[in-house]
C-alpha cells in the first residue's frame, strides 16, 4: 500500500461528511427534481425498467446512465429527499478519495495529494451538484472518471495475470461516466497519454514491453474505440451540438465565463465571499467549518514532516499548476462545440463546473505550494503551507454551507406552499389546472417553484395524479385572448393554459382558490393583488449573490453573448 493511503483515505472521507452533516437532513428536491419524481411517481409500471421508462425523453436520451441512477434511487426511496442526499454525499466521499488516489498513482507525493483532494472535495464552485437531485449525475460521472483512471493506472502496475481484469474495470468505468455528463469527455481524451507516459516511467519499454506491440494497440485502442462510440452516440442523441455560429464569440465566452465564476468569484473573491457568508450562519456550520480548518491543518502538517511526502522544487510546483490549468480548460472543453451554457457562480447554472474546479484545486495548490515551500528544510514553509490550505478550505466550507442555508429555506417554503394548498383545495378533479401567485421564485441561488414542470411534478408526487397541470405567475406570465401562457428560459419551453373552470389560481397570501374564467378575470386580479416584492433573480441563477455573477448577468443582456 503507498505510504499513509489507508489513514488519508478515512481522513478525507471524514472531512466530506462532516462538510455535508450540518445541512444534508435539511435539503429536498427543487426545480427539474420534481419533474423527474412526477414521472417516476405516477409512472403505471413502477418496476425498475418502467421508472427508466418514465424518464426517457429527447432531452434526457444522451446521458442514460442519469437516467438509471435517478430511477434506482426513486426505486430505493421513492420521494423521500434524505436518502437521496445520504448517498450523495456518500459519492461526495468516493470522489475525494478517488482523486487522492489517481494522484497517488501518477506519483504526485502525499501532501500535495492531500491538499488537493481536500480543496476539491470541499470547493464551492460546484455546490449545486450537492443539493440538486437533478444534478447528482455530475457527481457519479466524476466518481467513475477517477476511478477510470485509478483502475487504467493499477493496471500498468499490475502482474500479467491481472492487467487485464484491470482494463476491463477502466472501459466498463469509462462508459458510465461518458454516458452520464458531458464535462469528462475532454478529460478521457487526454487520458490514455498520461497513462501511456506514467508505464514509460515504470518499464523502459512502458506499454510495449509489458504487453507486446499488439497488446499495447489493444490496451490503447480499446480505450478510443469506447470513447469515440460514446461520442458518436451523444452526437447523434444531444440537440445544439456543433451548433456555434459566431465561434470567436463563443469562445470568448466560455474562458470568460469560466475564469470568472472559478477563480474570479472563489479565488480571488474568496475573502469577501466568507465574509458575506457567515453572517447569515447558525453556529453549527460555523464550528463545522472552524473544525474542519483545524483538522485539515493538524493532519497536514503532520503529514509534511514525512520523507519526501512533497514535490521537490519550485519548478515541480509550477509544473504541477500547469497541469491544472490544462484541466481547468478541459474541464470546460465541451461547451467550444455547443452555445448550450451558462455560467453562474451559485444557482444551477453551477452545476458545469465540477470538471473544471479540479484543475482550479491543483492550480491553486500549486500556487500555495510555489510561495511556501513545504519541501524546505525550514519548518516554516511547512506551517505556512498547511495553514494556507486549512484557511482555504475552512472558507470554502463555510461558503458552501451559506449556500446550503438558501436551499434548506427553500425546501421549508415550498413545504409550506404545498401544505397550504392541500388544506385549502384537499384534491384536485383529473385534468385541472393550478396556478401558483404571491410566492417569490427563489430564496437566493434555491428553486422554491419558478416553472410548469417543478410545481407540476410537486403536485403529482402529492396527489398521485398525472394529469395534473400547473405554473407560477413568477414567471414570464403574458395574457393572452384565449388563455395564459409562460415561459422560463424562452419560447422553447413554453406552456399555454386555455380559460375555464378548471384553470384555478391558488392565491398563497390569501389562501384563496380563483377560477380564470377569461381575460378579464385574470387582469383584474392582477391588479388588485400584484406580484410580491421579490429580489431580483432569474432561471439558472436564482438571486445572484456575488458581484461577478451581477457582472456576468449584464454582459450576457447587453452584449448578447448567450
Amino acid at each position: 500500500m503507498v505510504q499513509g493511503r489507508g489513514i488519508d483515505t478515512i481522513f478525507l472521507a471524514g472531512v466530506v461528511l462532516l462538510s455535508v452533516s450540518s445541512y444534508a437532513g435539511r435539503l429536498g428536491f427543487y426545480g427539474d427534481d420534481w419533474a423527474f419524481q412526477g414521472f417516476m411517481a405516477t409512472s403505471p409500471d413502477q418496476s425498475f425498467g418502467g421508472l427508466i421508462h418514465a424518464q426517457w425523453f429527447p432531452l434526457t436520451r444522451p446521458r442514460p446512465a442519469q437516467i438509471v441512477y435517478q430511477a434506482a434511487l426513486h426505486w430505493l426511496f421513492g420521494t423521500h429527499p434524505l436518502a437521496y442526499h445520504l448517498v450523495n454525499a456518500g459519492l461526495l466521499c468516493a470522489m475525494t478519495i478517488l482523486l487522492y488516489w489517481v494522484l497517488r498513482e501518477f506519483g504526485i507525493p502525499r501532501v500535495p495529494s492531500l491538499a488537493v483532494a481536500a480543496v476539491y472535495g470541499l470547493m464551492p464552485n460546484y455546490s449545486t451538484d450537492r443539493f440538486w437531485f437533478a444534478a447528482f449525475g455530475y457527481v457519479l460521472s466524476m466518481v467513475f472518471l477517477f476511478f477510470s483512471f485509478y483502475a487504467d493506472l493499477r493496471a500498468i502496475r499490475s502482474g500479467t495475470a491481472s492487467i487485464w481484469c484491470w482494463k476491463a474495470l477502466a472501459l466498463g468505468a469509462l462508459v458510465v461516466s461518458c454516458l452520464g455528463y458531458e464535462v469528462v469527455v475532454p478529460l478521457f481524451v487526454v487520458g490514455m497519454p498520461l497513462i501511456w507516459l506514467k508505464a514509460r516511467s515504470l518499464w523502459q519499454g512502458g506499454l510495449v514491453e509489458r504487453l507486446g506491440r499488439r497488446g499495447s494497440v489493444a490496451y490503447v485502442g480499446t480505450h478510443y474505440i469506447a470513447l469515440g462510440g460514446i461520442v458518436a452516440y451523444k452526437a447523434a442523441t444531444t440537440p445544439g451540438i456543433g451548433t456555434v455560429p459566431n465561434y470567436g464569440i463563443q469562445v470568448a465566452r466560455v474562458l470568460f465565463g469560466s475564469v470568472a465564476t472559478n477563480y474570479g468569484t472563489f479565488v480571488a473573491g474568496l475573502p469577501q465571499d466568507v465574509w458575506l457568508s457567515i453572517h447569515g450562519l447558525d453556529a453549527a456550520p460555523l464550528a463545522v467549518g472552524v473544525a474542519s480548518g483545524a483538522l485539515i491543518f493538524g493532519y497536514l502538517l503532520h503529514a509534511s514532516a514525512g520523507p519526501a511526502s512533497s514535490l521537490r522544487s519550485r519548478a515541480s510546483w509550477a509544473a504541477f499548476g500547469l497541469g491544472g490549468l490544462i484541466v481547468f480548460l478541459l474541464g470546460y472543453g465541451i461547451f467550444l462545440v455547443t452555445e448550450r451554457v451558462a455560467f453562474a457562480s451559485t444557482g444551477i447554472f453551477n452545476r458545469l463546473s465540477i470538471a473544471g474546479a479540479l484543475g482550479v484545486a491543483i492550480s491553486v495548490v500549486a500556487a500555495i505550494g510555489w510561495v511556501s515551500r513545504p519541501e524546505s528544510s525550514s519548518a516554516a514553509g511547512r506551517w505556512a503551507f498547511s495553514a494556507a490550505i486549512a484557511i482555504l478550505c475552512a472558507g470554502n466550507l463555510l461558503v458552501t454551507e451559506a449556500t446550503a442555508s438558501d436551499w434548506a429555506l427553500a425546501a421549508e417554503r415550498q413545504r409550506v406552499v404545498l401544505a397550504s394548498i392541500h388544506e385549502v383545495l384537499q384534491t384536485l378533479p383529473p385534468h385541472s389546472t393550478l396556478i401558483l401567485h404571491g410566492v417569490c421564485p427563489y430564496i437566493g441561488p434555491a428553486i422554491v417553484f419558478e416553472s410548469s414542470w417543478d410545481l407540476k411534478g410537486a403536485l403529482q408526487v402529492e396527489l398521485g395524479d398525472p394529469t395534473l397541470e400547473a405554473d407560477v405567475t413568477s414567471g414570464r406570465l403574458r395574457v393572452e385572448a384565449r388563455g395564459i401562457s409562460t415561459s422560463v428560459y424562452g419560447p422553447e419551453d413554453s406552456a399555454f393554459y386555455a380559460y375555464g373552470p378548471s384553470l384555478l389560481l391558488f392565491d398563497d397570501r390569501t389562501a384563496t382558490v380563483t377560477p380564470l374564467l377569461d381575460r378579464a378575470a385574470v387582469n383584474g386580479y392582477l391588479r388588485q393583488h400584484p406580484l410580491p416584492g421579490c429580489p431580483p433573480g432569474g432561471p439558472g441563477v436564482g438571486v445572484p449573490i456575488f458581484p461577478m455573477d451581477r457582472l456576468l448577468l449584464r454582459l450576457e443582456g447587453e452584449l448578447g453573448l448567450g
